[in-house]
């Protein structure tokens, strides 16, 4: 991998929190980390249910603490058109295609972000 001599989105959210949890401004039982579940094998999209929809919608809501740009969506288990806007808000902000479908590639950066 090769440096772009950037500070891009991703490192960004990763030196904020590291800040906020070395000044102690963010205690470590709030850190926006969580072990990442597997990919569940198929893309998430409109109408999509179940505990993976959950998984997505609690990292798009923790990540949007550090982006506020990413919609508030609601922890249903249910992939409404809340949680595509979310979605494709990520994918944006990231340089995924923003298709609005969790995909491996989306599922992958948003494990690897919180």
């Amino acid at each position: 991998m090769t440096s772009a001599g950037v500070i891009g989105p991703l490192t960004w959210a990763a030196i904020v929190e590291q800040y906020g949890l070395l000044s102690g401004a963010v205690p470590a039982s709030t850190a926006l980390t969580s072990p990442a579940q597997a990919y569940p094998g198929s893309p998430l999209r409109i109408d999509s249910e179940g505990g993976s929809v959950r998984y997505i919608q609690g990292l798009l809501n923790d990540l949007r603490e550090l982006y506020p740009s990413i919609p508030a969506v609601p922890d249903d288990g249910y992939f409404d058109q809340e949680t595509e806007n979310a979605v494709t808000a990520f994918q944006e902000l990231t340089g995924l295609p923003a298709d609005g479908i969790v995909g491996p590639d989306t599922w992958k950066m948003l494990t690897n972000m919180v």
